[in-house]
């Protein structure tokens, strides 16, 4: 049996080990996967591992955002540069190219817990929903919420430390850190609504 859940686990343990890019929602996915199958192999039944799966995809979608890793290099490469206004445009640029797959993640996490909180929300006034498969479900949506509002953090303070070294510029030669600013703020806004969106999924239950 050990052997065989081996083989079985293989492919979804990799799905965690893509590149940076890989979604959120593919790493979550694979270890909500692997649950349910450890879990049916067990001798489980779907109303004992969804709620399982539910909070096992939570926990690999968190681990697997990368944003403030992706952040955090981009201020090691800037080290030694900040004063500059075209290191500091390009800094912003990659910054925002950074959100805007955050935001990609965030709409896509969305999609999914929605899914899963259709079922938990079904299987609740069924009856087929324990008092702890319940908790376990309401903690895996706090989870979720909790990572993606880091990720919005980490955004909102590159958002502040742009407009702090704006204002230290002299007039009419920040027209492209006016933009990329600019630019930032909506993915900002958007990853805000993102989140308050998964929010909304963990009222639900």
């Amino acid at each position: 049996m050990r052997k065989l859940l081996a083989v079985l686990l293989l492919p979804l343990v990799a799905s965690c080990s893509s590149p940076q890019r890989t979604a959120a929602l593919e790493c979550g996915g694979g270890a909500a996967a692997a649950a349910i199958l450890l879990c049916k192999l067990s001798g489980g039944n779907d109303k004992t591992c969804i709620p399982v799966a539910v909070g096992t995809g939570a926990a690999g979608a968190a681990i697997c955002y990368s944003y403030a890793d992706r952040i955090q290099k981009r201020r090691q490469a800037l080290a030694g540069q900040e004063g500059s206004l075209d290191a500091r445009i390009r800094y912003l640029h990659g910054v925002n190219q950074d959100t805007e797959e955050l935001n990609r993640q965030l709409a896509a996490k969305v999609k999914s817990v929605t899914a899963s909180t259709d079922q938990a929300v079904a299987a609740l006034y069924a009856g087929r929903t324990s008092q702890d498969q319940l908790a376990q479900e309401r903690a895996a949506l706090d989870r979720e919420v909790q990572s993606a509002q880091q990720q919005v953090a980490t955004a909102g303070q590159e958002l502040r430390s742009a407009q702090q070294f704006r204002a230290q510029q002299a007039a009419g030669t920040t027209g492209a850190l006016d933009a990329e600013i600019a630019r930032l703020q909506g993915l900002l806004a958007q990853a805000q609504a993102n989140t308050s969106a998964l929010a909304a999924q963990r009222q639900r239950i």
